[in-house]
């Protein structure tokens, strides 16, 4: 006899787990309980006192977007109250070393129109400054794409792709834009050269898609115009308080539905009978019972070779599992205690640029400079000093609560090799390494960023990543690449997509399962698919609830709710 019984079980309470969770619970009318390894719930939605006592920091998801993050949960969750964001008065832009210029690409909190970025980047390229109101003139349809995407399962999102793109090349044709199918067999790099005039802007747009998973010197191999990144370049926000608001929220609703979260409770296996997932055996022991499904958050290997077992996998499923690529989103983010907030010597070009959220440190203005880092890296090795592209912000300047009073809380995201390239030893040097590194490049670009400034600084690479242990072995914070075989209806591979997995009623919701970080859309979207399989009810389905307007609507709702709160703090 199992000790507990559930009609839902959910293997770990990170993003995706509280999510689907929270949709089986309410939605679905099953009894759910949550089992994580470590002490509290969340995953990537976290938030620690970091670098100085008094000085919080996010320690996984780090921007949040305004389409993609939150909307399914504020929709069908009013009591969700974890989705407060807002944004810095640039939300992406760079720092030319070499130049001394910048170019910064205004939010949509301060910028409505995008006419503030485009002046900005007609200082480079008028060219370019046409194309990205172009782009914005154009970003209901794009964005309205890229929500369905995102929150849809991608057999099913395929064939409303189908249906929306005559509308879709009508309106790109009236602006002068045709849908050449070629930049699917391009790198984001590659697309990058060919879309945008000015070097400055290229390399923007480059180290920002590296930032969000990409392996920008691979072909997609998926349709993709760069004019649609000018959609979503200005709705960059990060959550007032820290990302784990969002995971306390979840837990409240969670909990108030009656669903039961266990911490401290390692899932060894799931137990299985006769082709069918019937409950979880915990390392201690103990075995939990599951009425209806199992829904893993694990990584795609944890889940197969550990929970699964090869026993009950096929040979072509094995050795795809094994093949997984994860050795490239392998990403360091230092969080720095400061006595006072970098003052930038590229404000003489623009003075908005102290208040950039993520603020590209380029020495040279050359995106190849991000493509040799990733040659370095694919080597397993650190980029050298000269090839090294960080992004800096710092959310204090605009959260007070994230820094001590009077003080300033910075942080920084470098690549660095995967966390099985190096020893314990070899990182322990590398971290120290890295900090003496960036402080040294910092104060070329703003003299004050000495070690005098320096109050505190906590280093987490790869190999802390690892902590986590669904991004183990490689410290990877999207557990597998977004190459080309590893995305959409491919993710992870084509026998476990669809969040499915060959044992009837054990599903995937992980961040290797879906892609999308830190957001809402990976559960939301695994429940959709349980919610087809066993005849749950559907809220996405109900009057007013259609996608992805309703969502869409939402956002726009957040962004006007933004730019009220703007227009009183000019006052």
């Amino acid at each position: 006899m199992p000790d507990e019984t559930y009609d839902a079980v959910v293997v770990g309470g990170g993003n995706k787990g509280l999510v689907c969770g929270m949709y089986l619970q309410r939605y679905g009318g099953m009894s759910v309980g949550v089992f994580e390894r470590r002490h509290e719930a969340g995953g990537g939605w976290a938030t620690e006192e970091s670098a100085a006592p008094g000085f919080l920091a996010n320690t996984h998801a780090q921007m949040i977007y305004t389409w993609l993050h939150y909307l399914p949960l504020h929709r069908d969750f009013p009591d969700f109250d974890g989705d407060k964001v807002d944004m810095y008065v640039i939300s992406d832009g760079a720092i030319f070393n070499d130049t001394g210029k910048c170019l910064g690409i205004y939010s949509t909190k301060h910028d409505p129109t995008q006419e503030r970025t485009a002046r900005e980047i007609a200082r480079f390229s008028k060219a370019d400054a046409d194309m990205w109101l172009i782009g914005w003139d154009l970003r209901e349809i794009f964005l309205k794409n890229i929500i369905l995407a995102v929150n849809t399962p991608p057999a099913e999102y395929e064939m409303l792709m189908m249906q929306r793109l005559p509308d879709m090349v009508t309106a790109l044709l009236a602006k002068g834009i045709e849908l050449d199918l070629v930049y699917s067999m391009y790198s984001p790099l590659r697309a990058c050269k060919e879309a945008w005039e000015s070097k400055e802007l290229q390399a923007i747009i480059v180290r920002l898609l590296l930032s969000l998973g990409a392996e920008v010197t691979q072909p997609t191999g998926r349709p993709t115009l760069p004019v649609m990144w000018v959609s979503m370049v200005p709705h960059m926000c990060f959550n007032v308080g820290g990302t784990h608001q969002a995971a306390h929220a979840a837990h409240k609703i969670l909990t108030g539905d009656g669903a039961k979260v266990w911490t401290h409770c390692e899932v060894e296996k799931v137990i299985i009978e006769n082709g069918t997932a019937t409950g979880i055996r915990l390392t201690d022991g103990r075995e939990i019972g599951a009425r209806k499904v199992v829904v893993s958050t694990l990584s795609p290997t944890q889940l197969c070779f550990d929970l699964i077992g090869k026993e009950h996998l096929t040979p072509r499923i094995i050795r795809r599992i094994e093949l997984l690529e994860s050795k490239h989103t392998t990403i360091s983010w230092y969080n720095w205690a400061l006595h006072e907030y970098p003052m930038y010597k590229a404000a003489d070009f623009n003075p908005d640029i102290n208040k950039a959220f993520w603020l590209g440190l380029q020495q040279f203005t050359d995106p190849d400079t991000i493509a040799r880092e990733t040659y370095w890296r694919r080597l397993g090795k650190m980029p050298p000093f000269e090839d090294l592209n960080p992004v800096m912000w710092g959310h204090g300047r605009i959260d007070p609560r994230y820094a001590a009073p009077g003080k300033a809380m910075a942080s920084h995201e470098n690549f660095m090799p995967p966390a099985s390239a190096l020893s314990e030893r070899e990182w322990l040097k590398l971290k120290k390494q890295h900090a003496e590194d960036t402080i040294r490049l910092w104060q070329t670009f703003a003299p004050n960023m000495t070690w005098d400034n320096v109050i505190g600084v906590a280093t987490d690479t790869p190999y802390d990543c690892c902590r986590l242990k669904n991004m183990a072995p490689e410290g990877n914070w999207q557990v597998i690449d977004n190459v080309a075989h590893q995305t959409g209806k491919y993710r992870p591979i084509p026998e476990l997509s669809e969040h499915r997995t060959p044992i009837k009623n054990l599903y995937g919701a992980g961040v290797g399962f879906s892609g999308d970080g830190g957001s809402a859309s990976g559960g939301y979207r695994c429940y959709k698919i349980i919610a087809q399989d066993l005849d749950l009810p559907k809220p996405w389905l109900e009057p007013g609830k259609e996608e992805p307007d309703s969502l869409y609507n939402i956002m726009l709702a957040m962004e006007k709710d933004l730019q009220e709160q703007a227009e009183k703090e000019a006052v």
